[in-house]
């Protein structure tokens, strides 16, 4: 069931771009000087560890390395910073097919777009303006908010595979409190989805994020699909091509019971594309959550 104010909305975005042109732009937007490492933040840190371990290349001549860009003064998560990441297996493996250097590439990240249990700046959309307008993005996250009484535990496995098959083929893997799908069958057809994630958002938010959360959200749960891109991200918006992620991410909530038969309130994400296409819009995304009675 889909509570009043949560809704759809674009939780984070990636670019992959060759270092040198990231670097060069980052200087054209007066950000280089703000690039670093993580450890400079104890918190920003631990999350990139937790949230891209698989990523390591595991090089010794070119090792696995993310510095980030603070956006909001005392930040302590991943919202409000933009990640840049170098020698991922991804970008690896993206070099030797274009007979690169290993280091040729990096990726940029803007994460944690979506949360209602944090402000995000309005300066995080004026700089990610700049980069959907100037670079294809590679992929990008839909996430909806809903309520849900079900567990999100390993026992879920078969009941979201049946539920997900015709997407996931029935294969899920279970991590704490999260179910993957990452088999996405016939990717093209559903506009390149890549990964169905589905995760207890109330318990990671309370008690991996230490967050103040009321109990009233002890229900929230998160629906979270990741979709390939390899194009400007507003080029989708401006074709209407972006409602076909939007009714793959219905057709999935629907199946899971996530949303009603008209799908999910999209109000958020409308007021993000807003910011993106035109900075006169000045819309607020404030943690409405955390301030709920």
């Amino acid at each position: 069931m889909v509570k009043v104010g949560y809704s759809v909305g674009m939780d984070s975005i990636r670019f992959i771009l060759p270092k040198s042109i990231a670097l060069k732009f980052l200087t054209k937007i007066e950000l280089i000087s703000k690039l670093r490492i993580t450890t400079r933040n104890k918190q920003v840190q631990h999350y990139c560890k937790e949230k891209f371990k698989n990523k390591d290349s595991k090089n010794e001549k070119y090792p696995f390395k993310i510095r980030y860009i603070n956006l909001k003064r005392g930040v302590k998560s991943l919202s409000n910073t933009i990640l840049f990441i170098e020698n991922s297996k991804e970008l690896h493996t993206l070099a030797r097919k274009n007979k690169k250097k290993l280091n040729f590439y990096v990726e940029i990240v803007f994460a944690g777009l979506h949360q209602p249990s944090k402000d995000i700046e309005d300066c995080v959309f004026k700089v990610l303006s700049k980069f959907v307008k100037r670079f294809k993005a590679s992929s990008f996250d839909l996430a909806l908010d809903f309520d849900s009484s079900k567990e999100i535990t390993y026992k879920l496995k078969e009941w979201f595979g049946n539920a997900s098959k015709k997407w996931s083929g029935g294969e899920i893997i279970s991590i704490g409190k999260s179910l993957y799908a990452n088999k996405i069958i016939d990717s093209s057809k559903y506009f390149n989805l890549n990964r169905i994630l589905l995760y207890d958002k109330y318990h990671k938010q309370k008690y991996y994020h230490k967050e103040r959360i009321p109990d009233k959200f002890i229900n929230w749960k998160r629906l979270e699909l990741t979709f390939s891109l390899h194009s400007k991200f507003l080029n989708q918006v401006e074709n209407e091509s972006i409602n076909e992620a939007i009714e793959v991410l219905n057709d999935i909530a629907r199946s899971i019971g996530a949303t009603a038969l008209f799908g999910g309130n999209i109000e958020i994400l409308s007021k993000q594309v807003q910011m993106l296409l035109d900075l006169r819009h000045r819309h607020k995304f404030k943690a409405w959550i955390r301030q709920a009675s």
